[in-house]
């Protein structure tokens, strides 16, 4: 019946991806609320957006409008952290910034199967300098997620960064490239 049916359908999706949260968002007579669940996912993925467009501040916002909707999710939560970490990074206020990184790592915690909070904890790490926390960080979130570009990019980017501090400097020639 739920499957023949789209409203169902889209209801009972609805449910399972916010299940997968680890909460639930009821309305009247504890049935679910559709339009809370739907309006909850589509701020999530606006701050998302405007995280990857450095709108460090509008991501926040909406990832604060998603936790209205939709409290104590999980990707919600880890994204104001990050924001506000990444806030505070840029003004060298080291308390609010280990604040931030303490809270990304009650996340991780807290919400061991998803991938989200892995990632910006292994950005943070990241810069904070913290190359092995952020590689650690970065691996976890693709072992929950094998198909999380974002990690996977991020790691990439690390190990080239230390493939590169490793090479030994080519001398002589031009260009400093040996003669042969």
């Amino acid at each position: 019946e739920v499957l023949g049916n789209e409203e169902k359908r889209k209801e009972y999706d609805a449910q399972l991806s916010l299940a997968a949260r680890g909460h639930s968002v009821l309305g009247s007579g504890g049935a679910p609320d559709v339009g809370q669940i739907f309006k909850a996912e589509q701020h999530v993925r606006d701050g998302v957006l405007q995280m990857r467009n450095g709108n460090v501040d509008a991501a926040r916002q909406r990832f604060a409008d998603a936790l209205r909707a939709t409290p104590g999710d999980v990707v919600a939560v880890s994204g104001i952290a990050f924001a506000d970490f990444l806030t505070a990074h840029s003004q060298k206020n080291r308390s609010a910034a280990a604040t931030a990184r303490q809270q990304l790592e009650e996340a991780t915690r807290e919400n061991e199967s998803r991938d989200e909070p892995f990632v910006y904890l292994g950005r943070v790490h990241k810069a904070l300098g913290d190359m092995d926390r952020a590689a650690a960080a970065f691996k976890r979130a693709l072992e929950i997620n094998a198909r999380c570009a974002e990690a996977a990019s991020e790691l990439r980017h690390l190990q080239r960064r230390v493939e590169s501090s490793t090479e030994k400097p080519a001398t002589g020639g031009l260009f400093g490239r040996k003669k042969t």
